[in-house]
C-alpha cells in the first residue's frame, strides 16, 4: 500500500513541529510547581480555522503516546514537562514560507498552531523560557532560534506556541474567556475532544488518498474523526465518525465504509501480522458512527510509529 510524499513531508513536519515544542516545553520544566488545578480550556476552538488536521491528546494518552509521535520525548526531562501537561492540542495549515532564525535559509513548511495546558504558572514558566539557551525573548513571545518556532505563556496553565507568528492566536485565546466561539468539530461531537487521543481531519476525501491504491477525492466524505478512550491497562476504546453532506449520502456510502477500514487496516499493518477488528458501521443522520471498537494500545503505538516516520510501504 503506498503513501504518497506529500503525506510522507506532512507526516515529516507534524512530528518535527510537535518535537520542536516539547524541546521548548521542556524549558518550562525547571519552572516552580504552581500546587493547584488550572481549568481545562477547549483548545481547538482557539485555532485559525482551515486547518488541515487537528489532533489532541490529553491525560494517561498524553504522556503514553507523545513519545511515539515525537522520540525526542523520551528524556528525563521531557518526563518532568509531561509530567505537568494535561492536555496538548495542534493544528496544521497548509504550507508557508518559513526562515530559519539561526541559519536564515527559508523552507516551505505546513503552519502549524499549539495549545498545551497543564501546571505551568506564567511568570515562572515565562522566566524559566527567558533564561533557556537557544530562546530569544521579543514582544512577550520566546523564538527557538533553531526552528523559528514561537510560544507565549498568555496565561497560567496555558502554554501557545505556532510556526509564525502567534499574535493572532494570543488574540484569540485573550478575547474569548467565555467560551462564545464555536470550533471546527460539530458541536455533536465536541465530547470525545476528551477521549484521550482524538483527531478531527476536515476534508477527509483528500486525507484518505494516501492509504488506499485508488484516488479516494471523489468519495462523498466531507470530515473524518477518530478518538480512542483509555479503558484501563493497555485496552482503548476507538470511536470513528465519517461525516457526510446529508442522510441520503451516508446511508449511499455506508457499506463503503467497511472497504476504507480494511484498506486503512491494511496500510498500517501490510504484512498481516495483526488485523484490527472489523467495526459495524451505522448511520445517524448524515453522520456514519463505528463505535467501541476495542483496540490495544500497542496497536496505536504501531499506528503512530507508522504516521510518524511516513513509512512508504
Amino acid at each position: 500500500m503506498r503513501i504518497h510524499s506529500t503525506h510522507k513531508a506532512r507526516a515529516a513536519f507534524f512530528t518535527q513541529a510537535l518535537a520542536a515544542c516539547a524541546l521548548l516545553l521542556m524549558s518550562c520544566a525547571t519552572a516552580p510547581h504552581a500546587g493547584a488545578e488550572f481549568p481545562q480550556r477547549d483548545a481547538l476552538r482557539f485555532f485559525d480555522p482551515g486547518a488541515l488536521e487537528y489532533l489532541r491528546l490529553s491525560g494517561p494518552a498524553l504522556k503514553r503516546f507523545s513519545p511515539i509521535i515525537v522520540p525526542a520525548l523520551n528524556s528525563k526531562s521531557a518526563e518532568s514537562a509531561l509530567a505537568r501537561a494535561s492536555s496538548a492540542s495542534i493544528a496544521i495549515y497548509d504550507s508557508i514560507q518559513s526562515s530559519s532564525v539561526q541559519n536564515e535559509q527559508t523552507a516551505v513548511l505546513p503552519r502549524f498552531e499549539a495549545i498545551i495546558n497543564g501546571d505551568f504558572p506564567a511568570f515562572w514558566t515565562r522566566l524559566s523560557l527567558r533564561f533557556s539557551k537557544g530562546i530569544k525573548a521579543q514582544n512577550g513571545c520566546f523564538t527557538d532560534s533553531a526552528s523559528g518556532i514561537e510560544i507565549a505563556v498568555p496565561v497560567s496553565g496555558t502554554v501557545a506556541a505556532g510556526s509564525a507568528e502567534i499574535g493572532s492566536l494570543l488574540e484569540r485565546l485573550a478575547k474569548d474567556r467565555e467560551n462564545t466561539v464555536a470550533g471546527p468539530v460539530p458541536e455533536r461531537h465536541v465530547p470525545l475532544e476528551d477521549s484521550g487521543l482524538f483527531l478531527y481531519v476536515p476534508n477527509a476525501a483528500k486525507r484518505l488518498v494516501p492509504f488506499l491504491d485508488e484516488d479516494a477525492s471523489g468519495l462523498p466524505l466531507s470530515a473524518l474523526l477518530a478518538a480512542a478512550r483509555p479503558l484501563g491497562g493497555d485496552s482503548y476504546s476507538l470511536s470513528i465518525v465519517l461525516l457526510t453532506a446529508d442522510e441520503n449520502t451516508a446511508r449511499i456510502f455506508r457499506p463503503i465504509a467497511r472497504l476504507l477500514w480494511l484498506g486503512f487496516s491494511r496500510s498500517f499493518f501490510p504484512d498481516g501480522a495483526q488485523e484490527l477488528a472489523l467495526p459495524d458501521f451505522r448511520q445517524s443522520g448524515s453522520d456514519i458512527i463505528a463505535s467501541d471498537i476495542p483496540l490495544k494500545g500497542s496497536e496505536i503505538e504501531a499506528i503512530l510509529r507508522h504516521f510518524s516516520s511516513g513509512n512508504t510501504n
